[in-house]
């Protein structure tokens, strides 16, 4: 149980508090009510906009595009509504996940596009060379994608609680 007088951020990293979250996001899951996001009391997002946000490297929650400083390092939180991108402590664990996962599906499908065209001569050194070069430099590119898009599938399993975007101005 969090402590009397305790911040939003160490509440959050309750254990307990961590448990509940994704017990709450279950509940969603077998509810069926996934799909949207409430974002005020009046507003809802739709999973298909979040999840393009996330695609596009844009805060899920507002859309704002300016959230990485250079090319690798994502801001704490969105300049725009206030965001906090990595709500839980750990929780880019998951952008790793969905990197090597995008990542081992390219590889796989230019490793069998490779095997298609050259049949029935394979020619084993472009297909390896191919895919060497995926596995090297697919991860790196994809990474920003990856945080964001993690981002955006976190909002849909645990959705927004009061505070959580307190700039929140649109959709």
């Amino acid at each position: 149980m969090p402590r009397v007088g305790a911040s939003e951020s160490e509440r959050r990293r309750e254990p307990g508090l961590r448990k509940l979250r994704w017990q709450q996001a279950a509940d969603l899951i077998a509810s069926n009510t996934l799909g949207s996001v409430t974002v005020s009391s009046t507003k809802e997002i739709g999973a298909g906009k979040i999840l393009i946000r996330g695609w596009t490297k844009r805060c899920p929650v507002c859309g704002e595009s300016k959230i990485f400083r250079g090319y690798f390092e994502l801001v704490e939180e969105c300049p725009r509504c206030g965001f906090r991108f990595e709500r839980q402590e750990g929780q880019f664990i998951g952008a790793i996940g969905v990197n090597t996962v995008v990542t081992f599906f390219t590889m796989t499908l230019v490793m069998v596009l490779g095997l298609v065209f050259t049949a029935p001569e394979f020619n084993v050194v472009l297909i390896m060379t191919s895919s060497i070069a995926v596995a090297g430099l697919l991860p790196l590119v994809f990474f920003p994608f990856s945080k964001t898009v993690w981002a955006a599938i976190d909002l849909l399993l645990i959705p927004l609680e009061p505070g959580e975007a307190p700039l929140r101005t649109r959709g």
